[in-house]
């Protein structure tokens, strides 16, 4: 007997479900006190934000556990071939980096209003916003392929002057390249599924994708099995060959299913002018907010490598593990940014103001558990790379110092895209963020890595303590509730 997977991911969910909706399991009144961010309690009111709460972020959480960890896997596997090729990969990957923000900046602008059409139940307006969002983002994606393929060595020049570095990451520029537009079309692809509630499919497509990236990387990188060992190559090809099956495989699901994305091209290429100004006069902000974001965190990459290379192998180290921390910052954010989205597409403007202060509690107080579990497993982790144990020691310390900012910077990262984006409120949180990044950390970086011998730890910490003031500010920007707005009412210009 053939069972879906439909049928399996209902009976998981609707298990998850009765473990949190129960009321056996509110019956104390400290069980009460300890769930209360989700929401705790009999009235229907909290039961269907949980219900919502767990239909987006479950899958979504899912999903990033998956990636965060055969990316993890990944990396070990380009660390065994040694400093060198991993500190290539990382920095020809800084680029890529790039280009992946401001493609999540196009696609972020697009679902802004694809989340309240959908909340409206307007598909046609949600189809035109989601092929927005597609074509923007696919005509960066091929500008960038471009640049990539043209000037490969003046992009690693950009972060490294180490000759050997530089060929090892050329190699592997040469092949991402390709790459870039089959992610500029799968990204908004799943964020517009994600718009309409369907996260399963995101999940589904990006599980097969990763897994055989993680298949073929140790394929190619190492020659197994007969297979030809390309080594650095073998990494960006394993790419560029996952990212084409995750494209097949949205296109397939897509057109043999009832998902919302399904329709004439005519749906999506039939953007008239005043809809893209209407759009981009909100979106724009964020496009150029998730440019200057990515270029400041390069920015700190660049620093970094540049005056000390053991710093930057322990720090990226450090970093690679500490991407499972930020596994439900991205599940709650999403959920945040969908849900809000859709109340304030149905005015439900009170709702939503309440459901963000939900979502706030809950992830401050998960952030402060994973950051206490990083910090101690982090000791374990570090080993299983092949450099030095220098390097090692100052990664776990480095882990550390990260786990300590860990709830202000999953607080920080709610606040803007799930919460005050979601009501168009995107040019406040931009100066806010971009302050911060540019005139206090990049300068305190700098300043330290160039005048002091401070170990990379603390470097670390004093070069985020921008964290803080931005915590504040967007607290404060958040609580005024100028954020919850519907963009979608034809008296809204």
């Amino acid at each position: 007997m053939c069972i879906s997977y439909d049928y399996w991911w209902s009976y998981f969910t609707s298990c998850v479900s009765t473990i949190f909706l129960s009321d056996a399991v509110f019956t104390s009144e400290t069980s009460k006190n300890a769930c209360v961010f989700l929401g705790a309690g009999n009235s229907e009111y909290n039961r269907e934000f949980k219900e919502s709460f767990i239909k987006i972020a479950l899958p979504i959480g899912l999903q990033h556990l998956l990636i965060t960890s055969l990316t993890f896997v990944d990396s070990l596997m380009v660390g065994q071939l040694g400093q060198t090729e991993f500190n290539a990969v990382s920095l020809g990957a800084q680029f890529h980096f790039i280009v992946n923000l401001l493609i999540v900046g196009f696609s972020s602008a697009a679902v802004i209003y694809t989340a309240q059409y959908y909340g409206n139940m307007d598909l046609k307006g949600y189809r035109k916003s989601a092929g927005l969002g597609i074509i923007s983002c696919l005509c960066i994606g091929l500008l960038a392929a471009l640049l990539v393929m043209l000037f490969p060595d003046s992009i690693m020049n950009l972060f490294t002057k180490e000759p050997t570095i530089i060929d090892y990451g050329i190699g592997y520029l040469s092949i991402i390249a390709f790459q870039i537009p089959l992610m500029a079309i799968n990204l908004p692809l799943a964020m517009s599924s994600r718009a309409a509630q369907n996260a399963k499919l995101p999940l589904i497509v990006s599980s097969t994708a990763f897994s055989l990236n993680t298949i073929l990387n140790y394929l190619l990188i190492f020659g197994n099995f007969g297979f030809p060992e390309l080594g650095v190559r073998g990494a960006a090809l394993a790419t560029l060959l996952s990212s084409a099956a995750g494209l097949i495989l949205y296109t397939i699901a897509i057109q043999i299913t009832d998902h919302p994305l399904r329709g004439s091209l005519k749906d999506f290429i039939n953007i008239d002018k005043a809809f893209i100004v209407k759009v981009f006069k909100t979106g724009w902000i964020v496009v150029l907010h998730e440019l200057f974001w990515s270029i400041g965190i390069s920015l700190f990459v660049l620093i970094m490598s540049r005056f000390r290379t053991d710093g930057y192998t322990s720090y990226k180290i450090a970093h690679t593990f500490f991407e499972f921390a930020f596994i439900f910052a991205v599940a709650i954010s999403s959920t945040a940014s969908v849900t809000l989205g859709m109340l304030l597409g149905r005015n439900d403007i009170d709702k939503a103001i309440d459901y963000q202060k939900k979502y706030a509690k809950t992830l401050f107080t998960i952030s402060c558990l994973v950051a206490a579990l990083i910090a101690i497993s982090s000791y374990f982790f570090v080993d299983l790379f092949n450099v030095t144990a220098n390097i090692k020691r100052d990664a776990f310390y480095s882990a550390v110092a990260l786990s300590l900012l860990l709830p202000i910077m999953n607080y920080n990262g709610l606040q803007v895209t799930g919460v005050l984006r979601a009501g168009g409120d995107t040019k406040a949180p931009a100066l806010i963020e971009l302050f911060g990044l540019y005139l206090i950390d990049a300068p305190i970086l700098y300043l330290l890595l160039k005048y002091t011998n401070w170990p990379t730890p603390i470097v670390i910490i004093f070069g985020s303590l921008s964290s803080l003031v931005t915590g504040a500010l967007l607290y404060k920007r958040t609580k005024s509730g100028k954020w919850a707005q519907n963009l979608i009412d034809e008296n809204v210009v």
